[in-house]
């Protein structure tokens, strides 16, 4: 059996026996499922069927909607039984795909803890893959719409967990497109407009991450509010062209430490600089460690020769390669990053 409510409710049964059921049997059922074994009063589940409004035999109703369900699962040996004043269903967990993602989330939230941020994402996308559209879709009635709201706002803050996963690993460019259409579907949602500016910023598309601050500080004004301090604070990060937003945290994967590399990406359309490029590479001699500094005027692209040259090394320190960002100007007004 594998009850299915993220999505239109679903019964498919044992092989090619799907069990239909009418709404408002479907009604009867996703409130017991969603009571997690817990018995579920008569009332309430009156009034979910009726919104309030019950027709004068609605007790009545009820005990004939159970018994009509309880014959469509006999064959599973799966049974509505009447406990405290109301109903109970018990049903394993692995057989109701709303236990599944919520099982599957905290797994993730575990293993998270532990720093393995790639399983925890890939937890996370085995989650959402339960979804088959908005949870309890088609079923009328005030309830079901509540429960729909209570039930989406959850998948959309495991999607956000596990976005914000995904950048931390560095996933940018993956993950861009699925916050494009999840701005669209949340104009108002400040977490995602934010996780969609930094990816947008670490694919050095710094005027459109820009453009989606000013979008969204205008639907809010447009609203008389004002957006939040942690959007501001980015805004005005990207403005500036802040190196720290470009660095992804390192995490533990899956077996084995994963190499820490927070160095930014390298530019692809990198020219000149031949000289300094092979000074900076050139093979050191004896094993007392090696300090080269660049100096100049600010834009004059000593973080992207560093960078460049950085990326190049790589192989020689394998252990590690680092990216500091040094946001005080020196005293010669000169500043940046140091790899």
């Amino acid at each position: 059996m594998d009850f299915r409510i993220l999505g239109p409710p679903e019964l498919p049964g044992s092989g090619s026996r799907d069990i239909r059921l009418s709404p408002q049997l479907w009604c009867v059922l996703a409130s017991l499922l969603m009571a997690e074994g817990r018995p579920v009063p008569v009332d309430s589940l009156v009034d979910h069927l009726w919104d309030w409004n019950p027709p004068p035999m609605a007790a009545a109703t009820i005990r004939s909607y159970i018994s009509r369900v309880n014959s469509l699962l006999a064959r599973d040996r799966i049974r509505i039984v009447r406990r405290a004043g109301g109903y109970q269903l018990s049903v394993e967990p692995e057989d109701v795909d709303l236990y599944r993602f919520r099982s599957l989330r905290r797994q993730a939230e575990s293993v998270a803890g532990s720093g393995d941020l790639a399983h925890a994402a890939a937890l996370l996308r085995q989650a959402d893959d339960l979804w088959r559209g908005p949870a309890l879709m088609g079923l009328p009635g005030e309830w079901a719409s509540a429960r729909r709201r209570v039930l989406d706002d959850e998948r959309d803050e495991a999607v956000k967990l596990r976005i914000g996963f995904e950048l931390d690993l560095g996933r940018q460019a993956s993950v861009v497109g699925e916050l494009r259409e999840l701005a669209e579907q949340h104009p108002f949602d400040e977490e995602i407009a934010r996780a969609l500016m930094i990816s947008l910023y670490r694919l050095g598309r710094q005027a459109d991450a820009l453009q989606v601050g000013r979008d969204i500080s205008e639907r809010f004004a447009e609203e008389s509010m004002e957006t939040g301090p942690q959007l501001r604070d980015i805004q005005v990060r990207i403005l500036r062209g802040d190196a720290g937003l470009s660095v992804t945290p390192v995490y533990r994967s899956s077996g084995r430490e994963a190499q820490p590399n927070t160095l930014l990406p390298d530019a692809p359309d990198f020219v000149g600089r031949t000289a300094e490029v092979e000074w900076l590479t050139a093979d050191c001699q004896g094993n007392a460690p090696v300090l080269e500094v660049i100096t100049g005027m600010g834009g004059v692209g000593k973080t992207a020769l560093a960078v460049h040259v950085a990326h190049r090394m790589t192989g020689r320190y394998p252990d590690a390669q680092l990216f500091v960002p040094l946001s005080e100007d020196g005293p010669d007004g000169t500043g940046g990053g140091a790899p």
